[in-house]
């Protein structure tokens, strides 16, 4: 284990980043479900159907008025959702959160930031062995530490 206090730190950020965009994904689900832009919870290919949908959307201003993304999106949910629905998706509204599950490209962003941190350096050698020693698997202990060796050794070749 790492005894930097920085870097635990931002080990933890950046697990914090992927669970906060796994949450958004899967509100992303529960809406194109309940909006029937899916036919299926199945987080991936509705969250995706999600913001497909919400991409084709513009912001709309006409004589001082302005008929946002979000406005457009709250139309949708009040006119598709089931009876049962009503209270929590009045909630949603209330809250705010329609900001986020329509523009979520900030929270996406970091999420892939966290998960996709970029080139494997020297420095993070320690770091990535810790995380697979935890995967617990001797099978795949072995061949993710191939990986690191390949990724290692190419670098060398540039």
């Amino acid at each position: 284990m790492s005894d930097d206090p920085f870097q635990c730190r931002e080990d933890t950020l950046a697990y914090y980043r992927i669970k906060v965009r796994h949450l958004v994904n899967l509100a992303q689900a529960q809406l194109a479900y309940c909006t029937r832009l899916s036919t299926t919870l199945e987080e991936r290919d509705a969250a995706k159907l999600w913001r497909q949908y919400c991409s084709t959307l513009l912001d709309v201003s006409r004589e001082g008025w302005v008929d946002t993304k979000v406005d457009q999106v709250k139309r949708l949910i009040r006119e598709k959702r089931d009876v049962k629905d009503i209270t929590a998706t009045n909630a949603l509204i209330e809250s705010g959160a329609l900001e986020l599950l329509v523009n979520d490209w900030i929270l996406r962003s970091k999420g892939d930031e966290a998960a996709h941190p970029g080139p494997l350096e020297k420095g993070d050698l320690e770091r990535y062995r810790l995380a697979i020693a935890a995967v617990g698997d001797e099978q795949q202990e072995r061949r993710l530490t191939g990986c690191i060796s390949y990724l290692f050794a190419v670098e060398a070749c540039k």
